[in-house]
């Protein structure tokens, strides 16, 4: 929300001649440290306000590798990496006073319900 905080996951503008892969390689490590060791799914192109934009995005599920760190962040970006249990995942979507990304909160109810971040293989 503008002027306060929410949680949400690395995100970014594809650059030219970038693909989803490429973008979110550099995302994760910009915006945390981690590097991307491998990619299990990308979702087609996903459309969060149908009829009033053409925006869309794609969700990319990865592991990853390294220690947190926000040296990268832009000066407008203050980011905290979390890493959380399920358990703790499902107390925090379960906790109202927090803010949440709409993907980011659908993402961590899946895994507080099953310890997997996605239902695909």
């Amino acid at each position: 929300p503008i002027g306060g905080f929410q949680y949400g996951f690395p995100a970014g503008l594809l650059e030219e001649h970038e693909s989803i892969r490429e973008t979110s390689v550099r995302e994760m490590y910009e915006e945390t440290g981690l590097e991307i060791t491998r990619i299990h799914a990308i979702s087609p192109p996903i459309y969060s306000s149908s009829g009033m934009t053409d925006e869309s995005i794609s969700m990319v599920y990865a592991e990853c590798t390294g220690t947190p760190s926000n040296r990268w962040n832009e000066s407008s970006e203050q980011i905290e990496t979390l890493m959380v249990t399920p358990d703790e995942a499902g107390r925090m979507c379960a906790d109202s006073q927090l803010i949440f990304d709409v993907k980011t909160w659908l993402v961590m109810t899946v895994f507080a319900k099953t310890g997997r971040l996605f239902y695909g293989a």
